[in-house]
């Protein structure tokens, strides 16, 4: 999707009697005058900075219902009506991109907007901040302080908060394949967890106790030349005064690519390790938009993640796509 010519759209969106000016999200519905038709490509969003992805307009459907949690009012098409913002653009390459936005798109289930890998991670470290830094109603001043400092050094030593893992990391991967899981659980080997929040390349947890269950499930994990589980107790008061607060950290035994980010001549094999055998008993092959989740990991765009690159995430969307061809899993489920 390429757009050269100036942009120079104005958007009368209604009110209750379309007359009204745009003061908030709540009031653009799908009235735009001059929409532009924009074809969007296979997962309906745009990583940006990826090739074709120098315009990202928000879908034109109702967006005050997906900002209150309902639903859009028009169905996703390939093709997506949109709309611009009452603003003149001396160039054509925007990326529209709220964090309404992307919750919308990302979180809430509607048609996803434009995956920016900093306004994920901001919006993760946000998230992690308000849920573990404890509330100044029950600690001190400096033990929050405390808090948000081993917070920020954890998030620059095991990168961005997440949602979920890929199903072939090493954090997650010993579990059934039959009924996979993306985050850290009993299914994978964890005994103990509570009040957990996850980074790329590790997890916090704060069990209430000492946490010893936590430690013990962590020492028993396979081991695998890949990578090293560990799990440690940190000084520092996450959740609650009464919770202990547990780290386990995925040390990696092969250089990972700048930002911490999964290469992939990692990435592979360890996808086929664990796809690989499924096919003895699979009945339908998935596709790439139903697997992308447990191939990128969570929060993704289309083709890249927190956890892998473009390039990367584009090299394993066409791997999968070919293992799906062959027919090695069954017919592909539609």
């Amino acid at each position: 999707m390429r757009v050269d010519q100036r942009l120079d759209l104005a958007l009368p969106v209604a009110g209750r009697d379309h007359e009204r000016g745009v003061h908030a999200l709540g009031d653009l519905g799908a009235a735009a005058v001059g929409a532009v038709d924009v074809q969007a490509h296979e997962g309906g969003d745009v990583d940006v900075g990826a090739e074709g992805a120098d315009v990202a307009l928000v879908a034109g459907f109702y967006l005050g219902g997906v900002a209150h949690g309902g639903q859009p009012t028009e169905a996703a098409s390939d093709r997506k009506r949109c709309f611009a913002l009452p603003v003149t653009f001396a160039h054509a390459r925007i990326a529209l991109c709220t964090t309404l936005g992307y919750y919308a798109g990302n979180r809430l289930g509607a048609s996803p907007m434009a995956f920016r890998a900093d306004e994920a991670a901001r919006l993760g470290y946000e998230h992690a901040e308000a849920y573990l830094v404890p509330s100044p109603r029950d600690v001190s001043e400096p033990t929050r302080a405390r808090a948000k400092e081993v917070l920020l050094d954890l998030v620059d030593e095991l990168g961005p908060v997440v949602d979920a893992y890929p199903s072939w990391h090493p954090l997650v991967t010993h579990h059934d394949s039959r009924t996979p899981v993306t985050t850290p659980t009993d299914r994978c080997g964890y005994q103990g967890l509570d009040h957990t929040i996850c980074f790329a390349n590790g997890f916090v947890t704060c069990p209430y106790g000492d946490g010893q269950e936590v430690i013990d499930s962590v020492a028993t994990l396979p081991h695998s030349s890949i990578a090293e589980i560990t799990a440690e107790r940190l000084d520092v008061t996450f959740y609650n005064e009464a919770a202990t607060s547990i780290l386990v950290r995925c040390n990696w035994q092969r250089p990972l690519e700048a930002g911490g980010l999964i290469p992939l001549a990692l990435a592979v094999p360890l996808i086929l390790e664990k796809e690989l055998p499924c096919w003895r008993w699979s009945e339908v092959a998935e596709t790439w938009e139903t697997m992308r989740p447990y191939l990128i990991g969570r929060p993704h765009g289309s083709r890249s993640s927190l956890f892998v690159s473009q390039e990367t995430g584009q090299a394993i969307k066409k791997l999968w796509n070919a293992l799906i061809y062959t027919g090695m899993f069954g017919p592909i489920k539609v």
